[in-house]
């Protein structure tokens, strides 16, 4: 039986759509490894449930708790405590539900929180994938909320030195990337480089 894997990812399927990078989603089976990819979408403006195929499924968990919170900020933020655990219920009984092995969070911060909470309940390993220079992003705009925990950057920088350690494995898009998961506290032995980008070797 092939094994499953639950994502958890910043990110909603209508933005994707219009960024026309939908088809990635089909790559988190990693070429058929995985038999069931189920992804958790915890920031969404609406509740919902996408299955793609048999293998790949995408749940959306949306703050649509109190009518009218898609226009009022005001009501989004009222939702903050209740949706943080939400999320956490959500992720694990699908864990759960869908016997899944391994669950992969793509940041250190909120996203890297939920997979780690949810590991621990459920008994499995988690890792953390890293696509960017957080550091140099919040450097050129303070304003990016995925830096900041609470609107405190010295906060997510503390949940980061928590979080990445505590991953059983620790996925960077390049070496110094790595090298600063490694200063965060990360053995260097749980740190796996797998780059992003296009091999041109044979063109």
């Amino acid at each position: 039986m092939k094994p499953s894997i639950l994502f958890i990812v910043p990110a909603t399927y209508e933005a994707l759509v219009t960024k026309s990078v939908e088809h990635m989603i089909f790559e988190r089976d990693e070429g058929g490894f995985f038999g069931k990819v189920v992804t958790v979408h915890p920031f969404s403006p609406k509740t919902k449930t996408i299955k793609l195929n048999d293998c790949h499924e995408i749940h959306e968990i949306g703050f649509d708790l109190l009518p009218g919170s898609e226009r009022f900020h005001i009501l989004r933020c009222i939702q903050y405590p209740v949706h943080f655990f939400r999320i956490i219920w959500n992720a694990i009984r699908l864990s759960k539900k869908n016997q899944i092995d391994i669950i992969r969070a793509t940041d250190p911060y909120w996203i890297g929180l939920f997979g780690f909470i949810c590991a621990r309940v459920c008994k499995i390993p988690f890792c953390v994938s890293i696509h960017a220079d957080y550091d140099k992003r919040m450097e050129l705009d303070s304003n990016i909320s995925m830096s900041t925990v609470l609107g405190s950057y010295k906060l997510a920088k503390r949940l980061e030195r928590f979080i990445l350690p505590q991953a059983n494995m620790v996925i960077p898009i390049r070496e110094t990337l790595g090298e600063k998961a490694i200063a965060n506290g990360v053995k260097p032995e749980k740190v796996k480089i797998i780059p992003h980008g296009i091999d041109l070797s044979n063109r």
